[in-house]
């Protein structure tokens, strides 16, 4: 139950602790009872938020370190050794048929309802995209009548100034003026 753990003093300066047994924390009841003040002291210290993160090797054998103490005191405890997560899953992986179907009915509605929302979103989108055609058909149809209009103007001041008419050619120009 020897390993290699790190640990920081009082200074923030993180120390290499080899071959330390790895506390192993009991109940709060026993923790008092049971841990020595040094060992109280180790087991502040591998609890410290601050300590670095382990290598992924270094992670894997802290790991099993644990492992091993849990397994330790459970056999002491008079217990069973570590319990098999993995054979409780697969209990859990076992629905009843009604579950089962109810899963099944679930997944059923939820595709009909998947299926409705892009149905609902595609027409929204070909809405939006035929009311956006309209409205730059609307624009181009403005921008043109405009343009003919300005021709028109342009030809109608051409002629009244064809025609000699200070006063009235003056007043047209007043106006231009005013509408810029």
């Amino acid at each position: 139950m020897n390993g290699l753990y790190y640990s920081m003093n009082s200074e923030g300066n993180y120390l290499v602790l080899q071959n330390r047994a790895m506390p192993v924390p009991m109940d709060d009841s026993d923790m008092e009872s049971n841990i020595s003040s040094e060992d109280a002291g180790n087991f502040s210290e591998f609890s410290n938020p601050q300590t670095p993160p382990l290598s992924k090797g270094a992670a894997d054998e802290v790991k099993l370190e644990l492992q091993r103490a849990i397994r330790c005191r459970r056999v002491a405890q008079g217990l069973d050794e570590m319990p098999s997560l993995e054979s409780q899953r697969s209990n859990s992986n076992q629905l009843s048929a009604a579950e089962l179907e109810k899963r099944r009915l679930r997944r059923e509605r939820n595709k009909l309802a998947a299926f409705k929302c892009r149905q609902r979103r595609k027409e929204h989108m070909q809405a939006l995209e035929e009311e956006t055609d309209g409205l730059n058909s609307a624009n181009h149809t403005l921008e043109t009548e405009i343009a003919a209009l300005k021709e028109q103007k342009r030809e109608l001041e051409e002629m009244l100034r064809s025609h000699d008419c200070l006063i009235v050619v003056n007043s047209s120009d007043e106006e231009d003026k005013k509408t810029s």
